[in-house]
């Protein structure tokens, strides 16, 4: 992706925000962040919407069937529409990943990949986003995955901060004090 491009989708997606300045629900933002997880890996969708031979109408049901695959409201039809018109649709990814970003820094969110030796019960989240939120402020959105090789513990991760906590990092604490003697 070239820099003109970059700077094109970051202004869609201002100009999306700015058009709706509402905050998105919880299930919009995370809904843009997985649109641009789709369009990535799913490059040849924004191909062939660029066809110029390809009917708009096909192209309008496709964008609905999009939608609701990755859980857009209609609300974000006109932009994804627009795009189409204005015949940039191979900027779906970066329209969706500048988005995500753009709303993230307006609105002061963390994103944080938790991940624990065994599945964390409903209690255990609630009491680590109540923790990140204390300590940090703003909004935190988390997603939670089972990493089986932390060995009892558990590691909270953004693009700012990494907190681990597990028998594995004890290990390597050991491992590497040990090398430096």
């Amino acid at each position: 992706m070239n820099v003109k491009d970059v700077a094109l989708s970051l202004c869609y997606a201002k100009a999306f925000l700015n058009k709706n300045p509402e905050p998105l629900s919880d299930k919009d933002f995370a809904a843009i962040c997985e649109g641009y997880s789709f369009f990535t890996k799913h490059k040849q969708i924004s191909f062939l919407m660029r066809l110029s031979a390809l009917d708009k109408k096909i192209k309008y049901e496709a964008i609905e069937k999009i939608q609701k695959t990755v859980g857009l409201s209609k609300k974000f039809e006109p932009l994804m529409s627009l795009v189409i018109d204005h015949k940039r649709a191979h900027l779906f990814s970066q329209i969706f990943n500048q988005l995500c970003l753009e709303y993230r820094k307006r609105n002061d969110i963390r994103f944080f990949s938790v991940s624990s030796s065994q599945e964390l019960s409903d209690d255990q989240r609630q009491e680590v986003h109540s923790s990140l939120t204390h300590l940090l402020g703003g909004s935190i959105f988390c997603s939670y995955k089972v990493n089986s090789f932390l060995i009892a513990g558990i590691r909270l991760q953004s693009n700012e901060f990494l907190w681990e906590s597990s028998i594995r990092q004890r290990l390597w604490r050991v491992q590497h004090s040990l090398m430096q003697r």
